[in-house]
């Protein structure tokens, strides 16, 4: 990436953040930004190198991590002997899984400390208690309402974006 980033080098950069920010790396983010405005949408990984900037270890370690999550596919084109990447079509319900994902296992761990802490803390310590179980609730509360929102989601995606 040169002095001045190009639109398209800043649009890179950003998802790379926000990957970054969900806890997947700054990598893969800029591989599925690569992806997403690349024409034609898929790459292979010397496409990618060039289009980042970043070295072939980096890129082949996120196309790893890509594809062992599901967020991207391998497939080749007959005449070619490279590999080739593209996103997968529900890659964006399966980035808010892998958060649903990550929040189930925290609610496991204030689970885990409410119990850690026992009756004693209510005494000692009760705006930590009241904190850990106002936590506990709501993201219970989330991952109880979250089924019936991605059923939901499935009915608005069928109705209008089948083909």
């Amino acid at each position: 990436m040169g002095d001045q980033p190009t639109d398209e080098e800043r649009f890179i950069e950003r998802i790379g953040i926000q990957f970054d920010e969900m806890g997947i790396g700054r990598t893969p983010g800029r591989i599925i930004g690569s992806l997403m405005i690349n024409d034609p949408p898929y790459m292979n990984m010397n496409e990618l190198v060039e289009k980042t900037s970043m070295s072939k270890a980096s890129i082949s370690t996120g196309l790893a991590l890509l594809t062992q999550i599901g967020f991207i596919e391998r497939f080749s084109i007959p005449t070619e002997r490279a590999d080739y990447y593209r996103i997968e079509n529900d890659f964006w319900k399966k980035s808010l899984h892998t958060k649903i994902t990550a929040l189930s296992g925290f609610t496991q761990a204030i689970d885990e400390a409410l119990s850690l802490i026992g009756n004693k803390a209510e005494d000692e310590y009760p705006d930590r208690t009241k904190t850990l179980e106002e936590m506990l609730a709501m993201y219970r509360f989330f991952e109880n309402k979250l089924p019936d929102l991605f059923e939901e989601w499935d009915q608005i995606r069928k109705d209008h974006f089948s083909n």
